[in-house]
């Protein structure tokens, strides 16, 4: 009789609203029934009706419970919920407890500050507030949403890792990686492995990215290029800011490149471009393609509000068969409907070659000019100028002036006058040997090439 009333004292105080005992990590809070059965290996308390356990860092509900008190285990069965600390809370329909691990099965549900992750499994460890599954997952922040194979969540550092055909979709991209890190309360997302990302009209694969939403800063590294359905680029990093619509492209062993196909379409190479709606410029390298002109510089301006296109650094420029040198170059494209306007300062050159060792050439200090349909319309050329003209393989001549006017028809040049200097004079010198003028430069071999097309991009 006395054993018997010392047993029925150890259940009741298994009851309801029980406390957490010292040296005991789960004590029963609440069940409609309790009944002890002798098993071979050891005690099993089985707990029917709203059950609730509580170990030290949170508590479990479910309709019914298998409980070895000893061994520090429990399994759970029906309606099982969790509530942790921080506001973690998971569902599953059976979960499997032993000193702190908890093994979670069927639809199982973790929310925890506006995330959910749904998962036909998780080992959720309830001290270090961590979470793993294998069997494919889906997550849902305020991002968007991700589908992967494995992954796992830590709650305390708010920190997801993914894994395995990752899927995310977000307001700009739709990203395929072979994992991803998100920290879903900072908008935060990093690639480390490289991928893929499509937006509403392009695509574009990375090697490496780190992007977030809030605010939108998108940065892709390790060999970038994409292309939509006005813009193409290529370069070792890219760095995009949507507050100012800014973006920047940053060569490494070669330039980037970036070409743009809407009204004002213009292709820049550089090993630094930084592109806006209105503006461009780049440093390094640097190589245009507009209005058919190329040219090639140190650095390149560029004021897509006033189509103004301005080259520093020993600037050349290519224009059908002639090639342009100056310190400086500026050209005012749509200066006129259907008329753009070139302006040269400091040494100028240009030429227009006759065979592979020879080319016609004038030079000033100063230079002036119009193109029409892409073509040379109209150039003056001021501040001792000269001329050096081939008239057959044997001979040159030179021609000194204050001016040179060059007219041009479709094209080609149709007409060249030479006006007199302060002292009305033009001087003309012929000579056996061909020479040059001043402001030479032997780049024609330099003409950069246009990006080639990329295609085959997921």
């Amino acid at each position: 009789m006395k054993r018997l009333l010392a047993a029925l004292l150890v259940v009741l105080s298994w009851t309801a609203f029980g406390q957490l005992r010292p040296g005991q990590r789960v004590d029963l809070l609440h069940s409609a029934s309790v009944t002890v059965k002798r098993t071979q290996s050891g005690p099993l308390t089985i707990l029917r009706g709203e059950v609730a356990l509580k170990n030290r860092d949170g508590i479990f509900y479910c309709d019914s419970a298998h409980w070895r008190r000893k061994e520090d285990v429990f399994v759970a069965f029906g309606n099982v919920r969790y509530q942790g600390k921080d506001g973690v809370k998971l569902r599953s329909q059976f979960l499997d407890y032993s000193k702190g691990i908890a093994f979670l099965r069927g639809d199982v549900v973790l929310v925890h500050k506006g995330q959910t992750l749904k998962t036909p499994t998780l080992r959720y460890d309830t001290q270090a507030e961590t979470g793993q599954f294998n069997q494919g997952g889906e997550i849902e922040t305020e991002d968007g949403r991700l589908t992967c194979q494995s992954g796992r969540y830590s709650a305390a550092e708010e920190h997801f890792i993914f894994s395995g055909n990752v899927h995310a979709v977000t307001e700009d991209y739709i990203l395929d990686c072979p994992k991803m890190e998100q920290w879903p309360n900072q908008h935060r997302y990093f690639l480390p492995l490289g991928g893929h990302a499509k937006t509403e009209h392009g695509a574009m694969e990375f090697g490496e990215a780190r992007l977030q939403t809030d605010p939108k800063i998108s940065q892709f590294y390790h060999g970038v290029k994409g292309v939509d359905s006005l813009i193409q680029f290529r370069a070792d990093s890219v760095y995009q800011i949507d507050a100012v619509s800014q973006t920047e492209l940053y060569g490494k062993s070669t330039a980037a490149q970036w070409a743009d196909w809407g009204p004002d379409s213009m292709e820049i190479h550089g090993m630094v471009i930084v592109r806006t709606e209105d503006w461009a410029q780049a440093d390094g390298d640097v190589s245009t393609f507009a209005q058919g002109t190329v040219s090639h510089s140190d650095a390149m301006r560029w004021n897509a509000t006033d189509s103004i296109l301005n080259l520093f650094g020993l600037p050349v420029v290519w224009a059908e068969d002639y090639q342009v040198c100056a310190d400086t170059l500026r050209f005012y494209l749509h200066y006129q409907p259907d008329l753009d306007s070139i302006y040269g300062h400091g040494l100028v050159h240009l030429s227009k070659e006759v065979d592979s060792l020879r080319s016609d050439e004038m030079a000033g200090t100063l230079l002036s000019g119009f193109m029409s349909q892409q073509k040379m319309k109209r150039l003056r050329i001021q501040g001792n100028a000269q001329a050096l003209f081939h008239p057959d393989p044997q001979r040159s001549s030179q021609i000194l002036s204050a001016e040179i006017f060059l007219l041009f028809e479709d094209g080609r040049l149709e007409e060249v006058q030479f006006v007199k200097g302060p002292q009305g004079e033009v001087t003309s010198a012929v000579a056996g040997n061909s020479t040059h003028l001043p402001g030479h430069r032997p780049t024609r071999a330099q003409r950069p090439f246009r990006m080639d097309a990329i295609s085959g991009l997921k």
